[in-house]
């Protein structure tokens, strides 16, 4: 068997070649023309074959046509952008082969989906943070904010933030954002997530439906303290049970969520107070409001002149630990 082109012996014939002539002449890559490309006009993505996509525009391309053109046989595909000339190399055989185009790169301008929807206001879901009892601190929600907009995105965008009684909304753009959002909220402050879809309309003979994520923040957090059975207790685990400390006697116990929702949160103020004298069981405090001397029950080793933490709760004085 002879080559058709060379007239050499060969012993495996392609289409009539031989390997050699055949790699010659043969167009191994389909380099398209032209590719038409949509600029939006408000974040500067591209819509390169049907997919918006934001990026460098000559990566965007490359990686386009290095999944658009076929390849059959080749192995080790690559594709290069030189200005309008692309280049696509590989191997097939054993042989390399190189092959060059001239594309055209056809611009327009336009708005993509995201963009669009962003400014008609469209949202897939609302998370909602609130605080049982009480409105959010300022630091909770700087926190809140700052993993909301951390996980934003421009597919993941905000409409809208609204203060709220007790807490803060967030109209998200993302449903996956949305939740992965919340469960990250939830985990920052130890707190129960729910989750409640509604119906909003039908796309393409489909139900869509919006979903309110509520992240319900406890009122008790760690360091605060609480009163259960009439005594004091400062929260100090806040993992799947609630761990609390007994001021006065360091004992600890560990609560459900559903038992710590009943008890009573206690607002207090750490003050800073001087050891004037201490015994076995009880210390003399120099109180650091009207300079009295307290008597308390001690509940842990200290020196004289020590400074110590002390709260005020119901006409009482306590010593509390870190």
């Amino acid at each position: 068997m002879f080559c058709v082109e060379c007239g050499k012996e060969i012993e495996e014939s392609f289409e009539g070649l031989c390997i050699e002539c055949y790699v010659r002449k043969k167009k191994f890559f389909d380099i398209p023309e032209s590719v038409d490309v949509t600029v939006c006009r408000n974040c500067g993505s591209y819509n390169i074959g049907n997919k918006w996509l934001e990026g460098e525009l000559y990566e965007l391309l490359k990686n386009f046509l290095r999944g658009s053109i076929k390849h059959k046989g080749i192995k080790n595909f690559r594709v290069e952008i030189d200005g309008d000339k692309v280049v696509c190399r590989g191997d097939f055989l054993g042989f390399g082969v190189t092959e060059e185009g001239i594309i055209n790169v056809k611009t327009r301008y336009g708005i993509c989906e995201t963009c669009s929807r962003m400014k008609g206001g469209y949202f897939e879901a609302v998370l909602q943070v609130r605080k049982g009892g009480r409105n959010m601190t300022d630091e909770e929600i700087k926190l809140s904010d700052e993993v909301v907009y951390r996980k934003a995105g421009h597919e993941s965008y905000i409409t809208k933030r609204e203060r709220k009684h007790g807490g803060i909304d967030y109209y998200m753009g993302d449903k996956k954002m949305a939740a992965s959002a919340a469960k990250i909220l939830n985990d920052m402050f130890c707190g129960e997530t729910s989750v409640s879809p509604s119906l909003v309309g039908m796309k393409d003979g489909r139900e869509v439906y919006r979903n309110t994520y509520l992240v319900r923040i406890p009122e008790y957090s760690k360091g605060r303290y609480v009163e259960i059975d009439g005594r004091v207790w400062k929260v100090f685990d806040m993992r799947k049970r609630v761990g609390v400390v007994d001021i006065e006697t360091g004992e600890k116990k560990y609560f459900s969520r559903d038992r710590m929702s009943k008890v009573k949160v206690i607002d207090v103020e750490e003050m800073e107070a001087i050891v004037l004298s201490s015994k076995e069981k009880e210390v003399q405090i120099l109180d650091p409001e009207n300079y009295r001397v307290l008597v308390l029950s001690k509940p842990a080793d200290m020196k004289v002149r020590e400074k110590v933490k002390i709260i005020k709760w119901k006409e009482r004085a306590y010593v509390v630990g870190d």
